[in-house]
């Protein structure tokens, strides 16, 4: 890009930068896909809710296929991204830690509707809260598009499950 008459430089991320970007990335990936097993075993186990349970599970599904194209493209043309300065790895990690401890077929299948309500509002509240799109700057708008249909789609089940709590309470 000219100004003034000049080419201005362009800054390049390192390689620790680059592999950074693509590490958070994958992070967030398998944080989406133990979510997606975990409603998809929710589909298994309550058949009384199975559209729901695999719906959400399907749309997780997607969530990590977004992930992975988002990390190819970052892969492909790491010139175009940079390392999100407000992003916060560790939260991620922590929120790792926490869906690899959800509960087994057994425990769902012992669970109320009003604990599972709570704990999918719990999970889906804490998905929002990782930004997705501030774990990587670009102007790449397919990059862009990708991470705020993410974001629509947690917003979406984030009404949901407050609808069906509502209802539970009415």
């Amino acid at each position: 890009m000219k100004f003034f008459g000049r080419k201005r430089k362009e800054e390049k991320n390192s390689a620790k930068e680059n592999e950074e970007m693509i590490h958070n990335l994958d992070l967030l990936a398998r944080v989406e896909s133990r979510i997606a097993q975990f409603y998809a075993l929710c589909s298994q186990v309550l058949d009384t809710e199975k559209d729901f349970w695999s719906e959400m599970a399907a749309s997780e599904r997607r969530h990590v296929d977004h992930l992975h194209r988002m990390r190819d493209l970052v892969r492909d043309a790491p010139q175009d991204f940079r390392p999100g300065a407000n992003f916060n790895p560790a939260s991620v990690r922590l929120f790792e830690i926490k869906v690899r401890n959800l509960p087994d077929r057994k425990e769902v299948a012992e669970l109320g509707r009003r604990e599972l309500l709570g704990l999918i509002e719990e999970i889906e509240n804490s998905a929002v809260e990782l930004d997705y799109d501030k774990a990587v700057v670009t102007a790449n708008e397919e990059f862009n598009l990708l991470a705020r249909e993410i974001e629509a789609e947690t917003s979406a089940h984030q009404q949901t499950i407050a609808e069906l709590t509502a209802a539970l309470q009415s």
